[in-house]
């Protein structure tokens, strides 16, 4: 892991919610670079989801938004005695068609002026969201390179100034290769874009199955997620593998529905509704089972799942994975680590079910593979070292 990050600045993060049950990755991204010695300072324009997550988990963050008047007033006066930083900042300010005026006023100097005493080196951020303004103006002023990370369904349907934002950027991380397309198209040369998957902690045991009958799903009770196609997958297995059951891990928009079709298809007990549950509690109950299933799909308005971190966190505990062949996860997924199949099509997916719950040993097989592959590809610190490769590039060229 390269020391020079660690020894000469801090690497800022201002992000959208910080901490974020459905985005573990950027806490993960932030551990792993913690871990290696890299000062790592996390700025957060929302609340998250910090009530249901202790701080030793996501580690020590601050809120842009919680700054009284009197002291955005006095740290706007600390800048405005700056006028290359103001001059840097109303280039910003055009660049983003003055966004977010009321981080203008009160969070982004005062957040700016804590980390130019940080010694600050670059400010990363995640997502082509509302977090990307603010990391450009924070960066303007500290006169730093602003970097960002894209996932999926903020470039699969990208709000209208996105492309002039991301020409604001230093670089462009995104998680899978499959996105470039997406991100040349809204104008980032390909010499600024770089692939670094998600990483997921690899320092875990393969423990022992406890139901080879158990099938897990987690994500979102949203459409993308293709649970009803699950759902009716499912039922055309269930009655072939006595005891079968289908346990789906997560909430949202689509429960109440899905929970009406697991009725409609006389389902009954086969099909147990988790709902949200704590990281670790979620990994346990993708443990328990024999195997992992996503039926992600594309929808007709673009959005979309790119390569969901839950099929490498299944994968490297040694659990076989069904998903489909959407966006980035066939960089990822094959029939030597599961079983990847069309979206939309619960015939094919029902028939990788039925040869999961029907071979537990060639199950076992793959999701040793699995497992291999993602500690050879995919480690939390094989991520963090190829971040610090693109600051350190940046550094370099400056």
């Amino acid at each position: 892991m390269s020391s020079r990050a660690g020894a000469e600045g801090t690497v800022s993060y201002v992000v959208s919610g910080y901490p974020v049950l459905s985005q573990t990755f950027v806490r993960n991204e932030v551990f792993s670079l913690r871990r290696a010695g890299v000062a790592v300072d996390v700025s957060s324009m929302g609340r998250g989801d910090r009530e249901s997550i202790p701080l030793e988990w996501s580690g020590p963050y601050h809120a842009m938004p919680e700054v009284s008047w009197s002291e955005a007033l006095r740290d706007a006066l600390w800048w405005a005695r700056r006028p290359r930083a103001v001059l840097r900042l109303l280039a910003a300010i055009r660049l983003c068609t003055a966004a977010e005026p009321a981080l203008l006023l009160r969070g982004v100097p005062t957040t700016a002026r804590r980390l130019a005493g940080l010694d600050t080196r670059v400010v990363h951020t995640h997502f082509g969201w509302r977090a990307i303004v603010p990391a450009l103006y924070v960066a303007a002023l500290l006169g730093v390179p602003a970097t960002i990370t894209t996932h999926a369904a903020d470039i699969f349907m990208p709000s209208r100034r996105l492309a002039q934002r991301l020409a604001g950027m230093a670089r462009v991380v995104t998680v899978c290769r499959s996105n470039v397309p997406h991100l040349t198209a809204l104008g980032v040369p390909d010499s600024k874009v770089s692939v670094i998957p998600c990483g997921v902690d690899t320092d875990v045991a393969v423990e022992p199955v406890a139901d080879h009958r158990r099938v897990v799903s987690v994500g979102r009770l949203v459409e993308k997620k293709g649970f009803d196609v699950l759902l009716g997958a499912f039922s055309q297995v269930a009655d072939r593998h006595d005891g079968a059951v289908l346990e789906i891990v997560g909430d949202g928009p689509e429960r109440e529905a899905l929970e009406a079709q697991t009725v409609r298809l006389g389902l009954g007990e086969r099909v147990v509704f988790a709902g949200s549950l704590p990281n670790d509690e979620v990994l346990g109950r993708v443990v328990r089972a024999g195997g992992f299933v996503l039926a992600c799909r594309r929808l007709p308005n673009g959005d979309s799942d790119a390569m969901p971190v839950s099929l490498r966190e299944a994968m490297v505990r040694g659990r076989p994975v069904i998903s489909t062949e959407v966006a980035g996860i066939p960089e990822s997924v094959d029939e030597h680590v599961g079983w990847l199949v069309p979206s939309e099509d619960p015939d094919a997916l029902a028939s990788a079910l039925h040869e999961l719950l029907s071979d537990p040993a060639e199950a076992a097989r793959r999701g040793l593979a699995g497992r291999d592959r993602v500690v050879r590809t995919a480690s939390l610190e094989t991520s963090a070292q190829a971040m610090l490769r693109v600051w350190d590039d940046l550094e370099a060229g400056r």
